[in-house]
């Protein structure tokens, strides 16, 4: 104890030295202010809400609190309303264009070695071309007028006489239905009798048209031209006449394929020899019929 007391006395000086050190310097003097305004005495809180103002210092006072006047703002100005504007003008619909049209597909190009071979024209079945020939064979029989009177084949050259009729035909087709060409007939009848040899012949050479009503099936032809007749006898001299003549016939063809007809055909043709003396030096007329089949291509 006698220890602590002595070690107490020896820090009391250390003590009082660190008081004065630790006492802050002495400030100096403030210059006075005006005391603030006197703010209007607040209400008294409840006394249950009454609290001890804070003590402070008269160098450290809080500064006096003001209220702010409420700001005061004009009012915003009215603005017109926006203008109505018209709507806008309403414009056609544009013009519809057809569709653009439609082109073939461009052609394979074929190498030659394999390119097919061209096709050749076919017409329809059962059409005639533009030309026509063909020929007929068949029989038939006539007369001759001289100043003796008229005679038939037979009774002029003999008995039995043999006559055969032909034709050759060559033309144009200038409609479906009608037909004009170049015609060559004839008869020649011949008969033997005691040796002796007799044969008449008469030949036509004529411009014919030919008319198919139907296009097919029955037809009529008719022509003048121009006419031939030689009589020879054996042993005698041989005896040529000149004329003209006028022909007219029918028929009926069938297409027996695409270009081929068989025909029947009926033909009449007179001839006209002029007056030869009175008939005295040769015929003054004849006539013929002939019957037979025709061979004709379109």
């Amino acid at each position: 104890m006698k220890r602590l007391a002595a070690s107490l006395v020896a820090m009391l000086p250390l003590l009082a030295v660190a008081q004065e050190a630790a006492q802050p310097p002495a400030l100096p003097a403030q210059p006075q202010v005006a005391p603030p305004p006197q703010q209007p005495a607040q209400p008294a809180p409840a006394p249950d809400q009454q609290q001890a103002a804070p003590q402070y210092p008269p160098q450290y006072a809080p500064p006096p609190q003001y209220t702010p006047p409420p700001p005061q703002y004009a009012q915003p100005p009215q603005y017109a309303p926006a203008p109505q504007y018209a709507p806008p003008p309403q414009y056609a619909p544009p013009p519809q264009y057809a569709p653009p049209p439609q082109y073939a597909p461009p052609q394979q190009h074929v190498p030659a070695q394999n390119a097919p071979p061209p096709l050749r024209y076919r017409r329809a079945p059962y059409q005639r071309d533009s030309w026509y020939i063909g020929f007929g064979l068949g029989g038939g029989d006539g007369t001759i007028t001289d100043a003796a009177g008229t005679f038939s084949f037979k009774e002029y050259i003999g008995k039995s006489p043999t006559t055969v009729a032909v034709n050759f035909k060559l033309g144009a087709t200038l409609t479906p239905r009608l037909l004009l060409g170049f015609d060559m007939s004839g008869v020649a009848s011949s008969a033997s009798e005691a040796g002796t040899t007799a044969t008449v012949g008469i030949y036509d050479y004529d411009a014919v048209a030919t008319f198919f009503p139907a296009e097919h099936g029955f037809f009529m032809r008719g022509g003048v031209g121009l006419s031939r007749m030689v009589i020879d006898v054996t042993g005698f001299q041989s005896l040529d006449f000149s004329g003209t003549n006028v022909k007219g016939g029918l028929g009926y063809a069938w297409w027996l394929g695409r270009t081929f007809n068989l025909a029947v055909n009926l033909d009449y043709s007179a001839q006209f020899w002029g007056d030869n003396n009175g008939g005295t030096t040769g015929p003054q007329r004849s006539n013929y019929w002939a019957l037979g089949l025709a061979f004709d291509w379109y």
